[in-house]
């Protein structure tokens, strides 16, 4: 969302919000959220009803060190184009609304990314991850791992090669988003000598009221206003 200077930003926020909450509930969508990278629009957020769900934390680590990997049976592989299937799925089982990510959206951060590799468990695909590239350093898009393979160091294998691979880049610099709540990605991170760096990112968000047609069920669906896609 963007306003000029010298437009009347409540007139014509509440203008856009009417005109496209009709259009968010023919698509059946009942949770509308919200990523406020500026503090100005948080005033308006209030008076259309959004609630504040929590904070979206960066964390970021500088240097070169790696901490020593347990021995796991973990093969970490790049990702072929037979993979995304199997990648949504983690996804989807990984994060809740509305930080799960369709098949095109991860189709389309593995075109535009660095680095994406998958972790393999007796040949079978049980996390990914994705990272970009940015002026000064990196960026860990998504690191997903299926959820009944979590806490057995799948992620922290994914993480040791990234790392690995741009310490070798002379990359030092990496950062990583994940939510408040995220107690368990927080600690992995920590372990790799990330720490967080103040750049936090509110999330809002609102439920539609959707009147249901008779005999017609509607899909549950929450749509973002505006999209980060958090490691987790």
């Amino acid at each position: 969302m963007a306003l000029h200077d010298l437009a009347p930003a409540h007139t014509v926020i509440a203008a856009l919000w009417h005109e496209i909450v009709p259009e968010l509930r023919a698509l059946s969508a009942q949770t509308i959220s919200l990523l406020m990278t500026r503090s100005w629009i948080k005033a308006y957020l209030r008076e259309l009803n959004f609630d504040f769900i929590e904070d979206v934390i960066t964390l970021q680590r500088s240097g070169n060190f790696l901490p020593d990997l347990p021995d796991i049976p973990v093969k970490v592989r790049s990702i072929r184009p037979d993979d995304l299937g199997r990648l949504v799925e983690i996804d989807q089982a990984a994060f809740r609304p509305p930080w799960q990510m369709t098949f095109d959206e991860i189709r389309q951060a593995q075109r535009i990314a660095e680095i994406c590799m998958v972790a393999e468990v007796e040949r079978q695909v049980r996390g990914f991850q994705i990272s970009t590239l940015y002026q000064d350093g990196a960026h860990l898009a998504r690191l997903a791992v299926e959820p009944q393979y979590q806490g057995q160091g799948i992620g922290g294998a994914l993480l040791h090669d990234l790392l690995r691979r741009f310490n070798e880049r002379r990359i030092t610099t990496v950062t990583v988003n994940t939510q408040a709540s995220n107690l368990r990605s927080q600690r992995l991170y920590r372990n790799f000598g990330f720490s967080r760096n103040g750049y936090d990112l509110p999330v809002w968000s609102i439920r539609l009221l959707v009147k249901k047609l008779e005999h017609q069920k509607l899909p549950k669906r929450v749509i973002p206003l505006l999209r980060d896609y958090s490691a987790g």
